[in-house]
């Protein structure tokens, strides 16, 4: 049985000649005006493609460096994943989970991050919460990228959404987000 979603598939017309795919890519996709860099909501709902990564793998949202940035990362470890708030250099608000997800399945993940309120939830369960710690300033998040904040470390992924939300959500919603 095979399920469409988790096919990437494109028709690629060619003329009689061999012609290769290149990787799909998303430009100029969103408005960075609606990140709202002091709290919001980092959604992904994705498949990662490979089900152990030689290096780790990330999409993150940040400022173009990995010292303000809010990110997915699937680990060299089997199904190691692991959500991570890094404001000014300092890690936030971070949780690494092995074994507990298949990361070649699709999964509902939900990053918040408000000063002194952040949270993990993956498929309507929050599975990390902490009630300590900074945030960014106004327009400091202003980018996306399916790499690391400063480039390398591609996703490789089937993607169905990536969303941000410029305001924090109630529990209640972010499990109705993510499951």
């Amino acid at each position: 049985d095979t399920n469409i979603d988790s096919l990437l598939v494109s028709y690629i017309p060619t003329s009689g000649a061999t012609v290769s795919k290149l990787l799909d890519s998303a430009l100029n996709a969103g408005n960075t005006d609606l990140i709202n860099s002091p709290e919001g909501v980092f959604y992904l709902h994705l498949a990662g493609l490979y089900h152990k990564y030689a290096t780790s793998k990330r999409i993150t949202l940040s400022n173009g460096s990995g010292d303000n940035a809010i990110k997915l990362e699937f680990a060299t470890a089997e199904d190691k994943i692991t959500l991570r708030v890094t404001v000014g250099g300092s890690s936030v608000a971070s949780k690494t989970i092995t074994g507990t997800y298949n990361v070649s399945q699709f999964h509902k993940y939900a990053i918040q991050w408000k000063e002194n309120d952040f949270k993990f939830y993956i498929d309507g369960v929050e599975i990390y919460t902490d009630t300590n710690g900074a945030t960014y300033s106004a327009n400091t998040l202003d980018r996306l990228n399916i790499a690391a904040a400063n480039g390398g470390r591609n996703m490789s992924a089937n993607i169905k959404c990536i969303a941000v939300f410029k305001e924090i959500l109630t529990d209640a919603e972010l499990v109705t987000l993510t499951s």
